[in-house]
């Protein structure tokens, strides 16, 4: 008994607001699982009073735009489940759940849970080479959660359950992609570079039959 108290004593509340705002809820649920995905959550609210970051008190509900939850919900789909889409859309850890339930959508699995956990867990220990990765794979959902931000909102309206629907490949969305990342273009828009070298009447043809926006071309990073 004594030992089971030792191993499952309630975490230090500051520490816990540093993992889960440093690393993300995977890295906190990583180290104590045993907790639960709302007891991290208060933990870390408290931690972060302590340190005079926020107010204590009861979060709102939705802190969030539509926008924000669109981008949540597809960024999910395009990276690695809803914490990437969370981090994404730069909305609250768990926030995604509740999301998804309320649109009528089925959350994605997260395919590299192990992985983000092992580098989150040696980057902690000062691992440089794994801390580079994973601000690398973070930078990548912000620059993924950035594009889709800016292309979304070329649909309106958007559905108000199921998944957003994103835009025709046109003048329009190129010009509200001007100066995003290449690669997270890649990742919503797959071919987009390619086709913007393609001839103005193949354009013309690709969009009036909107393919490339109606098939399901989405690809992991």
């Amino acid at each position: 008994m004594m030992v089971e108290a030792l191993v499952y004593r309630r975490p230090d509340p500051a520490l816990v607001a540093r993992i889960l705002d440093g690393y993300g809820l995977d890295a906190a649920l990583e180290r104590w699982g045993w907790l639960g995905r709302k007891t991290i959550q208060t933990l870390a609210q408290e931690g972060r009073a302590t340190a005079g970051a926020v107010v204590v008190g009861i979060p709102s509900r939705r802190t969030y735009s539509e926008l924000d939850e669109l981008v949540c919900l597809e960024a999910a789909f395009l990276l690695d489940g809803p914490s990437a889409g969370e981090r994404a859309a730069g909305i609250r850890d768990g926030a995604a759940h509740e999301l998804f339930r309320r649109r009528g959508v089925e959350p994605p699995r997260c395919q590299r849970q192990g992985r983000l956990s092992a580098l989150a867990r040696l980057a902690r220990a000062g691992n440089t080479p794994a801390a580079l990765e994973l601000e690398r794979i973070r930078s990548h959902e912000r620059a993924v959660g950035d594009v889709l931000r800016r292309a979304l909102p070329l649909v309106d309206p958007q559905p108000v359950r199921g998944r957003a629907r994103l835009p025709r490949r046109d003048d329009r969305l190129r010009a509200a992609l001007d100066g995003c990342d290449r690669v997270a273009i890649e990742t919503v828009f797959p071919g987009l570079a390619v086709e913007e070298r393609l001839p103005g009447w193949l354009l013309d043809i690709l969009a009036a039959w909107d393919v490339p926006a109606t098939a399901d071309r989405r690809i992991a990073a």
